[in-house]
């Protein structure tokens, strides 16, 4: 990564906060990845800055793990809708997108050639038919971040309690079927959706906390021993 002064770095913030700059092209110009750049981006000490990029950039789980792709084609057909608006109306990446509709090949082989059918702009009449006959199940998509928060926590919980049992850092990973990387990477998320309360309760947002974690027993414990988590699994990696 090439240097860049404190100056330079939040002067390049600005241009994302005002759009003459994508994150890509950020990290690219500064010859890193995008992770990378949105952790260094919360580590500065300006905070109204980073408000401003939260209220631009705010934190979004990444995996849409509950979207029923099969009730999603059948909305799509149903309401004339296209790829795009349903990847715009439930927030999915095209990428993302594109791979779960291929899976319905091997789950659903009917509607998946409907589906392409569709796209094509061809449907049969029998087709048709077949998808009013469908029942068409919600469409599940929540971004809860509250839910992710008390996921994440929960891990470090565990990873916390076999340090204390006597396991090494790389013993207590793969106890928790993670590798140090993924440790690392879950713990800068957490760390950014704490950074992101925190900024957000600094400028009298209401917060309701929803976490429900079995044996969790203060937030704050968890919260003040993330960035050393994230410190020993740096050294565990070098």
């Amino acid at each position: 990564m090439i240097e860049i002064s404190k100056e330079e770095f939040e002067n390049s913030i600005l241009d994302l906060i005002n759009r003459k700059i994508t994150r890509v092209e950020l990290a690219k110009k500064l010859h890193t990845d995008t992770r990378t750049l949105v952790n260094m981006i919360y580590q500065i000490d300006n905070e109204q800055l980073l408000k401003q990029y939260i209220e631009i950039y705010p934190y979004k789980p990444k995996e849409n793990k509950n979207i029923n792709y099969e009730s999603l084609v059948i909305e799509m057909i149903k309401n004339a809708m296209s790829a795009k608006d349903m990847q715009s109306k439930y927030d999915i990446a095209e990428r993302t997108y594109t791979r779960n509709i291929n899976k319905l090949k091997q789950s659903n082989d009917r509607l998946y050639k409907i589906y392409k059918s569709y796209i094509k702009g061809y449907l049969s009449s029998e087709d048709m038919e077949y998808i009013n006959e469908m029942s068409k199940e919600k469409v599940i998509y929540t971004t809860n971040i509250q839910e992710r928060k008390a996921e994440l926590m929960y891990l470090f919980m565990k990873y916390e309690e076999l340090l204390q049992q006597g396991l090494n850092k790389e013993q207590a990973s793969q106890k928790l079927n993670e590798s140090s990387k993924s440790l690392k990477r879950k713990s800068d998320e957490l760390e950014r959706i704490l950074k992101e309360e925190s900024i957000n309760s600094k400028n009298g947002d209401n917060f309701k906390e929803s976490i429900k974690v079995e044996n969790l027993e203060q937030r704050g414990k968890i919260q003040s021993t993330t960035p050393e988590i994230a410190q020993g699994i740096e050294e565990t990696e070098k």
